[in-house]
């Protein structure tokens, strides 16, 4: 919620405030409360749904069990980065294939990444598992560049890798 509401005031993430994950949720945060208003309550309500989605879609797959699992995400529903990869996830597990799955399924695992960067690792199987391995490749370079040209721009490259990759060992410690 921090993270979000220093976006709106104009603050530039890893610059002008630290954080140790890349930034996406907290902009697509931001603009839930820019629109619904810049309270606590909005954001507790927006995992609210998230738990909620998530729940759904695996009561559709796995029927009462769900409920188990929902209980655990009530239980951990303060990061909201990690729910929303838990939410991306579980849209990745549960869509149903069509002609858009070989675009959707690594914009999807981009969003996760953007989000929480050791979700890294879900690229391998995409890229192995992928029908069309250049397509597939070709979505996540222009990704990175662009989340590349961002960080350019906002002249915070070197304290995103600072705080997102080296800093990882140090919060370790």
């Amino acid at each position: 919620y921090g993270f979000a509401k220093n976006i709106l005031t104009g603050l530039i993430p890893y610059k002008d405030f630290n954080m140790i994950i890349p930034p996406l949720f907290h902009y697509i945060l931001a603009i839930f409360l820019k629109v619904l208003g810049q309270k606590l309550i909005v954001y507790h309500i927006i995992l609210s749904i998230m738990i909620s989605g998530i729940t759904m879609m695996a009561y559709n797959k796995i029927g009462k069990s769900a409920f188990t699992l929902h209980l655990v995400l009530l239980t951990y529903p303060y990061t909201g980065y990690n729910i929303f990869c838990v939410l991306l996830l579980f849209i990745l597990l549960t869509k149903k294939e069509d002609k858009y799955a070989k675009i959707i399924d690594p914009l999807l695992i981009i969003m996760m990444i953007l989000s929480k960067q050791t979700l890294v690792l879900l690229a391998i199987p995409s890229l192995i598992y992928a029908k069309n391995n250049k397509k597939t490749f070709l979505i996540y370079i222009v990704s990175a560049l662009v989340f590349f040209v961002y960080l350019l721009i906002n002249n915070n490259l070197i304290e995103f890798i600072d705080y997102c990759f080296l800093g990882m060992f140090d919060f370790t410690n």
